[in-house]
């Protein structure tokens, strides 16, 4: 995730296109990174879940 702060258009490219950013590749299907990065993403869906069902109820 980036942010950029500046005037429009400037702020705009730089937050979007993310010039100069080294990133890790992505880990490979069938790996215990992979598998460990779905079970999170897994994770923080439901705890999003639970949140807004919450303030539902409220």
């Amino acid at each position: 995730m980036s942010f950029g702060m500046g005037a429009f258009p400037f702020g705009f490219i730089t937050s979007t296109f993310n010039f100069g950013e080294p990133r890790p590749p992505v880990a490979v299907r069938g790996t215990r990174q992979y598998q460990y990065e779905q079970a999170m993403s897994k994770l923080f869906l439901y705890l999003a879940l639970v949140c807004i069902m919450w303030l539902f109820y409220a």
